[in-house]
């Protein structure tokens, strides 16, 4: 399944990934051999830390850059309706934009290389009355000093960057 995906995306973009987050967040055993065995740069794929750090495969430190989020930080969460899964959905936007405006300003209090990972997906964030809130959020982070809106390639490559130089 990862060569064909792989190989639709690179035919598609004209790229290949560098990147992996599981669907639903869900790992297997051997999701981080394959990551590093297909050249995967980074994974974005485990909760519970603000900040990058170098994924753990057992006992073995990979050479993958984790991205972390946070449940809270996903539209899914809050907007999906699947009872049969405990997702009830249907929260009003200003509820998730106190949660998210909150969870930012708490973030940029602590400082540091703390990572803002929103997870969105377009068949839900999508539509206009969340995209609005979306845009509220937007407005809220970007006049915050030293706000750095990047992709998690760049993150990664930040993070090596970081790791090398502190190694040296």
């Amino acid at each position: 399944m990862i060569e064909r995906g792989l190989e639709a995306l690179e035919r598609i973009t004209g790229k290949r990934p560098r990147g992996y987050r599981s669907p639903s967040w869900e790992l297997s055993q051997s999701t981080f051999g394959l990551l590093e065995e297909y050249g995967f740069d980074y994974d974005a794929s485990q909760l519970g830390a603000d900040r990058p750090y170098w994924v753990r495969d057992g006992e073995r430190t990979t050479q993958l850059v984790e991205i972390p989020s946070a449940w809270e930080l996903t539209d899914s969460g809050h907007f999906m309706m699947v009872p049969s899964h405990g997702l009830p959905g249907g929260k009003a936007p200003s509820h998730v934009e106190e949660i998210w405006r909150e969870d930012f300003n708490g973030m940029y209090e602590e400082g540091g290389d703390v990572c803002y990972v929103l997870t969105m997906h377009p068949q839900i964030i999508g539509r206009h009355h969340r995209l609005r809130m979306l845009e509220r959020i937007i407005q809220h982070i970007t006049p915050h000093d030293g706000i750095w809106i990047a992709q998690m390639s760049e993150i990664a490559d930040d993070f090596r960057r970081r790791a090398e130089a502190s190694n040296s």
